[in-house]
């Protein structure tokens, strides 16, 4: 079995990426094997140990080796920072220098992420800024760590399928941000000013989920536009609170599936 090629091995360990005592096991077999199942291992990291975390539910707590493995994974995280990030999150109180005295990885780990998890910012916030999370230093101390570690991914994950922005951060103006978010299929995102700009860098986006504060309503005719523009591929529609131009919807030639929601309105998905 040690003989079978990457492709199989990749079917292979892809059934086990939330089984991460498994595959951690398969990595150690021979070179291959630790090659192709480093990539599960990392691509569905944060997503396996949450995934491992909730299956208890509902009698929930999470255990002293689980947490150990999230600071872990944070640890390791930082320490694939530049140089620069670094010093600037010492700096500032954000981790300590210790932190950042384990072993070289073997790998640039940030590389094999598809996507960017949508929770994942706010953990390590929590995880790594002792300040109140109501305060006002730690949204200071959040929005630099926040920054560093989005740098990190736009800058090193060169095939990103899925996003959910729910960020204030100009990620479109990150270099390196183009080529990260070019396979992007699936977006989610609240809107913002630079939301059209964001859309039109996509190349062949497929669902498109966008959501408005109730105070904030939207009426947008870059926005309609830049979607319109996605016309040949996109085929899913999630919107809420956004006014859109009419129009606009019949020119989705492609659009399988739209669901809305206005205020306290809202229409059952439809199957179009």
């Amino acid at each position: 079995m040690s003989d079978l090629n990457e492709d199989c091995l990749n079917i292979i360990f892809s059934e086990l990426k939330y089984d991460t005592n498994s595959l951690y096991s398969c990595i150690l077999v021979n070179r291959l094997w630790c090659m192709v199942g480093v990539k599960i291992l990392w691509k569905n990291s944060y997503e396996a140990l949450n995934h491992q975390r909730y299956k208890k539910v509902p009698n929930f707590r999470i255990t002293y080796d689980e947490i150990l493995q999230f600071t872990k994974l944070y640890n390791t995280i930082i320490y694939l920072l530049p140089t620069s990030s670094k010093q600037l999150l010492i700096e500032n109180d954000i981790v300590l220098l210790s932190t950042l005295s384990a072993n070289k990885p073997l790998f640039n780990y940030i590389s094999f992420y598809s996507y960017i998890p949508q929770n994942f910012m706010h953990d390590i916030g929590r995880a790594l800024i002792k300040e109140n999370p109501g305060s006002h230093k730690y949204q200071e101390k959040f929005k630099i760590l926040e920054q560093e570690c989005y740098k990190l991914f736009i800058n090193n994950c060169k095939d990103i399928k899925e996003f959910c922005w729910a960020t204030a951060l100009p990620l479109y103006q990150y270099p390196g941000a183009s080529t990260c978010f070019s396979q992007l299929h699936t977006l989610k995102i609240d809107c913002r000013q630079e939301l059209a700009k964001f859309i039109d860098v996509q190349k062949g986006l497929q669902s498109l989920s966008l959501r408005c504060n109730r105070n904030q309503e939207t009426t947008s005719i870059q926005l309609s536009e830049a979607i319109e523009r996605k016309a040949d591929t996109l085929k899913k529609l999630l919107i809420w609170d956004v006014s859109l131009l009419s129009k606009f919807f019949s020119l989705l030639i492609n659009l399988e599936y739209l669901k809305f929601y206005v205020h306290n309105i809202y229409y059952n998905e439809q199957d179009l």
